[in-house]
């Protein structure tokens, strides 16, 4: 089996798939990243990520864009 490549996986996206493939490249918990985030100042929870992570949502707003480094909201 071919591991996925992150670089690309974030570049092309979508977005669950490439949360999906950073996370398993990492190979942290989702658990450990909210925890993680939140000593950065970023609070989100587990369901969060894993919502994010199964593509059943994603970041809008913009505390959860704050742990997406390079993202902004978008403009009004």
């Amino acid at each position: 089996m071919v591991e996925p490549d992150v670089s690309q996986a974030l570049r092309t996206g979508p977005f669950a798939v490439a949360l999906d493939v950073a996370v398993e490249a990492s190979g942290l918990t989702l658990e450990r990243l909210a925890v993680l985030l939140g000593e950065r100042g970023v609070g989100l929870s587990r369901a969060t990520l894993s919502y994010w992570r199964s593509g059943r949502s994603r970041p809008e707003r913009a505390g959860s864009l704050a742990a997406l480094p390079g993202c902004r909201p978008a403009s009004p």
